[in-house]
């Protein structure tokens, strides 16, 4: 499966005018609500992904990890795939992602249950091709809990973005 993946992002990367790489940090919040998600309060992650464009629209696949976790008891790292359909509109960018942990407790790991996220963020060009820029993500176990959205459970994260 892995590998039917990267076959269809080699074939896929040629049709988007635009290609970024972006490396993210991202300070999570812990959220009693969500019972399985492994963050606790100021877990930090660090994320590396491939961006694809087409004009307004957008793919984002990759991957974040963090180890050193204070959300789950004896959790000793997690790797947290996904993808994302992004919108962007000159500096502003939103985007619904599709997210799943791989979790390593105490020596044995298992995959998570498959989650949502949604995101907005505004990004400053530092050249023709570098972006910083800072994001809020609000992560959901279903698209129905967006209605149960709070400040509080956002997590914030910085990100430089290289176009190529």
């Amino acid at each position: 499966m892995k590998n039917l993946f990267i076959l269809f992002l080699l074939f896929l990367t040629p049709c988007f005018a635009q290609k970024g790489v972006s490396v993210q940090m991202k300070q999570h919040e812990a959220r009693t609500d969500f019972d399985e998600r492994p963050y606790g309060k100021d877990d930090i992650s660090y994320g590396l992904f491939l961006d694809l464009f087409e004009g307004i629209g957008g793919w984002r696949f990759g991957a974040t990890f963090s180890d050193d976790l204070s959300g789950l008891p004896l959790v000793d790292s997690v790797v947290t795939p996904e993808v994302t359909l992004l919108v962007v509109d000159r500096i502003w960018e939103t985007g619904i992602s599709l997210m799943v942990d791989y979790v390593d407790a105490d020596g044995s790991a298992e995959w998570g249950d498959i989650y949502f996220q949604t995101q907005l963020g505004i990004n400053f060009p530092l050249s023709d091709r570098i972006l910083l820029g800072g994001h809020v993500f609000y992560p959901m176990e279903s698209i129905t809990d967006l209605v149960d959205f709070g400040f509080s459970d956002l997590d914030i994260a910085i990100q430089l973005r290289i176009m190529f």
